[in-house]
């Protein structure tokens, strides 16, 4: 399946964007084996880290407590 193109994202994350409510998300990170090479592979064997799921909005990390509250789309104070 190929990946949606930044329109598409935009759209489907603005959509998804609605008031109080947290928009959770999963952040992984790969280092680029072959630069230059279009075919690289997003795979186990090159993945740095998978961060999350934390809210894309205010930027607090998911726990059950934070999941039951509402969003106020703002980061905490100090956490900038």
């Amino acid at each position: 399946m190929a990946s949606p193109d930044p329109e598409t994202l935009a759209r489907r994350l603005g959509e998804a964007n609605r008031d109080g409510e947290h928009l959770w998300i999963i952040a992984a990170a790969w280092h680029a084996i072959n630069p230059g090479n279009p075919h690289r592979l997003l795979d186990a064997e090159n993945l740095l880290s998978i961060n999350g799921p934390g809210c894309w909005k205010c930027e607090l990390p998911w726990s059950p407590e934070i999941d039951g509250t509402p969003c106020t789309g703002e980061v905490p104070d100090g956490d900038e």
